[in-house]
Order: structure tokens, then C-alpha cells, then sequence
């Protein structure tokens, strides 16, 4: 059984899918005359400012409707039977330039003699060649941007070997950048550690910022430089297309934090003579205290013990302990040069004479504060209430305490009650519960 097609069904369908496609058609015939044009057409022709109408322009003259280029095409294709492409733009609409892409192609005839008519597509390519334009404007901004940039750019391919090398690099280096192309990477990174690790960066499509590392130049010298390694997107076999290297010259703050580091050692020795220098002083001091007086200085000597324990109890560290240790020693030394009574105070005049004597301001303070009431003499401090005596004169007042109850004859018992009573007035609380744990623990005998 043979099936005959509907014909005018088919021509319906046709017709309907023309319609709608989103390419304009037009179809003019071998007198310039358009015969078809669909619904793209008309929407193409009123956004380019077009008074297209169909019901008009059915059977009017193409080159009258579409002035300019198209009307050449649409001719030499009935002339020639040809194809033609052309991209143009259809009109001007608010200042804004459409463009479209324009394809010619003749209709021959039974006979194929001679065309009888020309269909016409037209393709919106404005956004396309918005795009395009942009795209250069990056490219050129980019451009001047590589070139005009201080900081040294290189551009790797994906075997990092050199493409690109901007004028930054080649002054900072002193190659010409025809003498870099090709060559890799890893032959201008002296340091091997350092080409390893870039390779490997390099080779899984990472990112590294900051790396200090230096660079080999022209002249044999080495260029401290700060890098910063950014891989293109990975190809198709998973390895990266190319890798963008920017360079900033840090040469300048290598020497300086070499300086630094140098003047840093400089004062540590000069800290550690110094160190010495006033430990000796210490011992000359304390070799006067005993010939001065002998007694007083073997109170003093008890007094460092006492203070010694509790310094180590509160977890002060090798340093701030021989503070506390020589201040207690030489807490007393005012008293003996300018023969104070016992009572009298004597902080004031050995601070004096240990600022004299060149000794370093902690012991200066310890010594200068020992004698201070924890409350300043006003009542018992409120919680929290901070306070400037320094921790290793409170310490001192607190021994200085323990011995003087001592020496008075009084039992251990009555010592610690004594030392209960002063607390929060003239001794720290918390370091009288320090030195009452100490003795629990017989720490002090």
C-alpha cells in the first residue's frame, strides 16, 4: 500500500516551523521582491528601529525595506546562484548597534537553471560580538597591565618552560626576554629544596603565595624574591595548561632583617656582659654588707632563702628568681651605709645607692617597694583591686616578715597566726597562704 502525503499538511507544518525558529528568514524572490519573512524577522526589524509591517511588506522591494549591504548579496546570488555570508549591522536603536549574521543562498527552479529566489537567515550575533569586544578590552588592559606592572611577571606553559617575561623581570634580572623564552624555570632557582617544591606546586595546579626563595641573575648574583604561583584550569589530561608567576624584589628587605638579626645578636652579647657585669656588682655589694656587718648579713642570706621558696612556689621563671634573690640580699644595704636603726625605712636610700651603683631597674623597684604596705596603709584592699608593688618586692616584705617574727623568738605556729593577721594589710593574702602551704610542705626549716 502505498502512502500518499498530505501536501498542504506538510507545507502547514513547514510554514509553522519557520515561524518559530529563533533565526529571522526571508524569502525574496528573483525580482527583489519579498514573499515570506517570519515572526523573528519582524522582532529582529522593530528592535533595530525598522518599521516592518508583514502585511505591507509582502511584495514590496527588498532593498527598499532593508537598505544597505543585504540588497548587494541578495543580487549577486540570483545572478550567480551562489551562497553568500555577511556580518553587519541592521540599523542603529538607542545608540546601540545591532549586529547580525546574514546568509544568502539561492533557489533554483526545476529546471536548475537559474535561481527564482534567494532565502535569507539572519542570526543575532550583538551579544556575541559584545562579548568579543569585551574580551579584547581585557586582553588589551591585561597587556598594559604585564608590561607596566614593577613587580616581575612570568608566564610558564605546562612543561614550565618561559612564554612570557614582562620588562619588571628582565631589569630585575638582566636577561633579555628573547634569551628566556623556552628556557625552564627551574634553571634560575639556585636553590634545589626550592625548584622542588615549585615543581611539585607546579605540577598538581596549586597555589602558593609569598614563597621566598631567590633567583639566579644575569650578572651570578642571587635576587631575593617573594613569589606567587597561580595555574591556569587543567587540560584535558588533567595537568595544567600554564602557570602564572609574579615576583616582588625583596632584596632590600633580606639585608635588613640580615642587619636586624646581626644587631639583635650584637645586644644579646652585650646583654649577656651587662648580665655579668651587675652579677658581679651584686656579689661586690654583698662582700661589703659582710664586712660591714656581718650578722645583718647572714639575716639577709636567711632572708633570700625564705624569699627564694616562695618565688620558685609562685613559678617565676631562672630569671625573675635571681632578681628576687639578690634585691632580698640588698634590701637592707641603705640601712647598714647610712646606719638606720631597725624600723626605720631603708628602701628609698638602697634604691638610690643600687641606681648609683648601676644595678637593672627590677632589682631597683623590688628594693625601693619592699617596705610598701600591701593596703597602702589605708584598710584591706577590695577583691579584685589591683595593686603596684611589684611581685618581688611583695615577696621580700613577706620573708623580711617570717624572719624578723623569727628572730623575735616566737614559735612557727605563732609565726604563720602573726603572718595570718597581716594579710590584705601590709602582706599580699594570697602570697601569706603561699608561704603557710610552703611550711605544711616543710619547705621552710
Amino acid at each position: 500500500m502505498n502512502f500518499e502525503p498530505d501536501r498542504g499538511l506538510w507545507r502547514k507544518l513547514t510554514r509553522e516551523i519557520l515561524e518559530q525558529v529563533p533565526v529571522g528568514i526571508l524569502v525574496v524572490d528573483d525580482k527583489m521582491r519579498v514573499r515570506f519573512l517570519n515572526r523573528t524577522t519582524e522582532r529582529f526589524a522593530l528592535a533595530s528601529g525598522l518599521a516592518v509591517d508583514r502585511e505591507h511588506v509582502l511584495g514590496s522591494d527588498f532593498e527598499t525595506l532593508f537598505p544597505g549591504h543585504w540588497p548587494d548579496l541578495v543580487r549577486k546570488s540570483l545572478e550567480k546562484g551562489k551562497r553568500y555570508d555577511a556580518k553587519s549591522a541592521m540599523a542603529m536603536t538607542q545608540g546601540a548597534e545591532l549586529l547580525f549574521h546574514c546568509t544568502v543562498s539561492a533557489i533554483f527552479g526545476k529546471d536548475n537553471q537559474m535561481p527564482i529566489a534567494t532565502v535569507v537567515t539572519l542570526q543575532d550575533v550583538s551579544e556575541a560580538e559584545h562579548r568579543l569586544q569585551q574580551m579584547a578590552k581585557d586582553a588589551q588592559r591585561f597587556d598594559h597591565l604585564w608590561m607596566s606592572s614593577c613587580e616581575l611577571m612570568i608566564a610558564l606553559d605546562e612543561r614550565s618552560r618561559i612564554v612570557d617575561f614582562n620588562m619588571a623581570a628582565e631589569e630585575a634580572l638582566g636577561f633579555f626576554k628573547e634569551h628566556m623564552i623556552g628556557k625552564a624555570l627551574e634553571e634560575y632557582l639556585p636553590i634545589p629544596r626550592d625548584a622542588q617544591f615549585l615543581r611539585q606546586v607546579i605540577r598538581e595546579g596549586g597555589y602558593l603565595s609569598s614563597f621566598e626563595t631567590q633567583l639566579q641573575t644575569k650578572s651570578g648574583g642571587l635576587l631575593d624574591v617573594s613569589l606567587t604561583l597561580a595555574t591556569l584550569p587543567h587540560g584535558d589530561n588533567g595537568s595544567p595548561k600554564g602557570t602564572l608567576v609574579i615576583g616582588r624584589d625583596i632584596s632590600k628587605t633580606a639585608r635588613l632583617k640580615t642587619e636586624i638579626e646581626e644587631i639583635a645578636q650584637e645586644l644579646g652579647d652585650v646583654h649577656k656582659e651587662l648580665h655579668h657585669v651587675r652579677h658581679g656588682l651584686t656579689k661586690g655589694l654583698s662582700f661589703l654588707m659582710e664586712r660591714m656587718d656581718g650578722c645583718a648579713f647572714r639575716r639577709a642570706a636567711r632572708v633570700v632563702k625564705i624569699a627564694r621558696g616562695l618565688a620558685l612556689f609562685e613559678g617565676m621563671d631562672d630569671d625573675d628568681v635571681q632578681v628576687v634573690e639578690e634585691a632580698a640580699l640588698l634590701s637592707r644595704l641603705g640601712r647598714l651605709v647610712y646606719g638606720l636603726a631597725e624600723g626605720e625605712p631603708c628602701g628609698q636610700l638602697g634604691a638610690e645607692l643600687l641606681r648609683a651603683f648601676g644595678a637593672e631597674e627590677e632589682k631597683i623597684q623590688a628594693v625601693l617597694y619592699h617596705q610598701e604596705w600591701y593596703d597602702g596603709g589605708q584598710g584591706e584592699k577590695e577583691a579584685g583591686e589591683e595593686h603596684l608593688i611589684p611581685l618581688a618586692a611583695r615577696i621580700i616584705a613577706i620573708a623580711e616578715a617570717f624572719i624578723e617574727l623569727q628572730d623575735r623568738g616566737d614559735s612557727m605556729s605563732h609565726t604563720l597566726t602573726v603572718l595570718e593577721g597581716m594579710k590584705g594589710k601590709r602582706l599580699d593574702p594570697v602570697l601569706v597562704e603561699d608561704l603557710i602551704e610552703l611550711y605544711r610542705m616543710d619547705e621552710l626549716h
